[in-house]
């Protein structure tokens, strides 16, 4: 009953602050890999890029190149360095942002059929021409349902939550500062090969720069 009565009240309230928002439509198109160094080795690395694009006039968004070192560590636990370079083009104000991070990604029940991953990531953000830099905490969950009759395809979700550890004039005055919400599916087309394709409800909050915005993405990531 306790269930019910809270998520009425977040269905009654979620349309008033939908209202107060600007509302975008997007499309997310990104490729990633992540595999061992060599054979039985703990040592990992990931790469990953993604093409961003929203419906405006002009329509290009962002476009990133990420890179990461990581090493398994007991019961299947990651821990990451790594590095993003990120350019923007909001309406033709062109500036880029270099990032460097630290993750911890946690397997939690590997084998059962609905799969949960917690990923806990630190980021160092440069922006170009802005002072300080931005520190921001990202926690996601994740989960993926594996159906017997339906290998091939599994129903894939997470959320996952922005926190700004530091105030600079180009950030929000909320500490979360951003929430993102995808609901999809994983599609195996080997063992190595995936696509994930779905829906991304995002929510930001105000900044100097923007109002609170609520954007619905399609997003789609070629695994390899």
């Amino acid at each position: 009953m306790k269930f019910n009565f809270y998520s009425g009240l977040l269905l009654l309230f979620f349309p008033l602050i939908c209202f107060a928002c600007e509302q975008h439509e997007k499309l997310w198109l990104g490729i990633d890999t992540q595999r061992s160094f060599s054979e039985n080795s703990p040592w990992l690395y990931s790469i990953s890029s993604e093409l961003r694009f929203i419906n405006n006039d002009h329509p290009w968004q962002t476009l990133f190149f990420e890179g990461g070192v990581g090493r398994q560590i007991l019961f299947n636990k990651n821990i990451w360095l790594g590095y993003r370079w990120s350019g923007h083009d909001p309406s033709h104000q062109f500036y880029s942002e270099n990032r460097f991070f630290q993750q911890f990604i946690w397997p939690i029940n590997p084998k059962d059929r609905i799969r949960f991953i917690s990923r806990s990531r630190l980021e160092e953000i440069i922006r170009e021409n802005q002072h300080p830099m931005t520190f921001r905490l990202r926690k996601r969950i994740s989960a993926e349902i594996k159906y017997d009759f339906r290998r091939k395809i599994n129903p894939y979700f997470y959320d996952e939550l922005f926190f700004r550890l530091n105030k600079t004039k180009y950030t929000s005055d909320s500490v979360l500062s951003e929430n993102r919400l995808f609901l999809g599916v994983r599609i195996y087309l080997s063992k190595k090969k995936s696509v994930k394709i779905g829906y991304i409800n995002q929510y930001q909050s105000e900044t100097p720069f923007s109002k609170n915005q609520l954007n619905h993405i399609l997003a789609l990531t070629y695994s390899f």
